[in-house]
């Protein structure tokens, strides 16, 4: 009951904080498809597009994260270690037709927090950070090389489990057949050797 309540006084804190600035309209649970290069497709869905009224707009991603949480997951873009934002405008412009005007993520637990990158907007000067429009493409293009490396790797065979944050294994939906602890194992082994 505790975490019912809990949950449910974070998005009541989150629907006072929801609505940003300058967006003519919204979009949620928005599905994409595109190709990448040839052979490799993503698929998704963004949780939300505003629309601002020149007709670019921001994807938004909700995260069940405290605010520390949002500052790491977007330096983790920023390092080439996360993709999901880079991904987002690049969906938002090849496959809906749209022009990015930033990505942000949403921390939902605990007070809102907002992390990510956008265009210069009014009212938006506390959320995120403010940046141009070659800085987004930097972004997506970062992403769209990341991804493009790790499916080679995954072609090529090499599969082993390499999480960029450990700390998340315990909270995978995937934990029981993930192969995480064995390659750990066999890290160590090789460690010793040398």
């Amino acid at each position: 009951e505790a975490v019912r309540l809990e949950l449910f006084r974070n998005l009541q804190r989150f629907l006072e904080a929801a609505r940003l600035p300058g967006a003519v309209r919204s979009e949620t649970e928005r599905s994409f498809q595109f190709r990448l290069i040839e052979g490799l497709a993503l698929r998704g869905r963004m949780d939300r597009i505003d629309y601002l009224p020149d007709g670019s707009a921001l994807v938004i991603d909700y995260k069940y994260s405290r605010p520390d949480k949002v500052g790491d997951l977007v330096e983790a873009h920023e390092a080439g270690k996360r993709v999901q934002g880079g991904l987002y405008m690049l969906a938002l412009e090849r496959n809906l037709g749209g022009r990015p005007a930033g990505a942000l993520f949403a921390g939902l637990r605990g007070d809102t927090a907002w992390g990510g990158w956008h265009v210069p907007l009014p009212g938006l000067e506390r959320t995120g950070e403010s940046c141009t429009p070659d800085r987004l493409e930097e972004l997506a293009e970062l992403a769209r090389e990341v991804s493009i490396g790790t499916a080679e790797k995954i072609r090529n065979g090499e599969v082993t489990p390499y999480p960029a944050d450990p700390k998340l294994c315990e909270h995978c939906p995937f934990c029981d057949v993930c192969r995480i602890e064995t390659a750990v194992k066999v890290s160590a082994a090789q460690g010793v050797r040398e």
